[in-house]
């Protein structure tokens, strides 16, 4: 009986030291079935916000027309800082609808839309839009507007979107097409661009790996016995779970980053009996 007991006390020990590697092969494993689950390429991308529909719209024309995924990238990446985040129907400076205004070429400083088209852009844009009895505001009136109807432009952004160097278009576009005024929002812009290239070329997966490694940590737990400090679990899918609306893959990293060091901490925390096991 002593020996059985003993025995037991010894194989628990162990518990503490094991986890650590359970949880890294978990991760692991996670990580490595969603990865390879969208490497098909008939794997549909997980649009899930109005942002990422619309960034997605503005990816698949793009590579319709030809393009790379780094043009189509660094295309929404310009579109994001231009419209405030991916939003069609912004007005430059917040400011409010006004038709007489809007439909007067000689006026600028009034951009609209996802490009923030401005003057006599914007007035082809409405133009556009009326002709095809949609708002202005609708996203697929834009982005058929930005590939065929723009003029020139048209032309340029169908040429632009088929670089290979995702920095290079984001700026290309910035300068050539949107012709913007403040340059200095290029590094914002780039940034923009290697989150959307990210997003896309993952499936739009990589958003949802900390909330897939949380619930099966959680299950691994439960499984073995161990009802342990689910507080802290509950926490961390909280936190990857709460912001929606990501500004750049710096906020998936940081997420992912959180997520591991808390769990870990949970590790470190069983081995020195701190958490009641029930």
């Amino acid at each position: 009986m002593i020996k059985k007991k003993l025995k037991r006390k010894i194989a628990l020990s162990f518990v503490p030291l094991l986890l650590p590697f359970v949880f890294l092969l978990t991760f692991v494993f996670v990580l490595f079935n969603v990865v390879t689950a969208n490497d098909s390429p008939n794997n549909n991308v997980n649009v899930n916000t109005t942002q990422q529909q619309v960034a997605k719209t503005i990816w698949d024309r793009a590579l319709k027309e030809g393009g790379t995924k780094e043009g189509a990238a660094a295309l929404i990446g310009n579109n994001q800082h231009e419209s405030g985040g991916l939003i069609p129907s912004a007005i430059q400076s917040q400011a409010s609808y006004d038709e007489s205004k809007a439909m007067n070429g000689s006026i600028g400083g009034y951009g609209f839309g996802l490009a923030q088209w401005d003057s006599g852009r914007r007035v082809s844009l409405l133009k556009y839009a009326k002709s095809q009895k949609k708002s202005w505001t609708d996203t697929n009136i834009q982005v058929e507007f930005m590939f065929e109807h723009d003029d020139s432009d048209s032309t340029l952004i169908k040429k632009l979107v088929k670089e290979t160097n995702i920095n290079q278009a984001t700026e290309d576009i910035m300068r050539k097409w949107e012709r913007a005024g403040a340059v200095d929002s290029l590094s914002q812009r780039q940034e923009y661009a290697q989150y959307w290239y990210t997003f896309f070329t993952t499936g739009g997966v990589m958003e949802l790996v900390a909330v897939q490694v949380a619930q099966e940590l959680l299950q691994i737990f439960r499984r073995v016995g161990l009802w342990i400090n689910q507080l802290i679990l509950a926490v961390i899918l909280h936190q990857v779970m709460s912001t929606n609306n990501v500004r750049g893959s710096r906020g998936i990293e940081l997420r992912i980053s959180v997520l591991l060091l808390e769990c870990i901490w949970v590790m470190v925390l069983i081995g020195k009996n701190k958490l009641v096991i029930v």
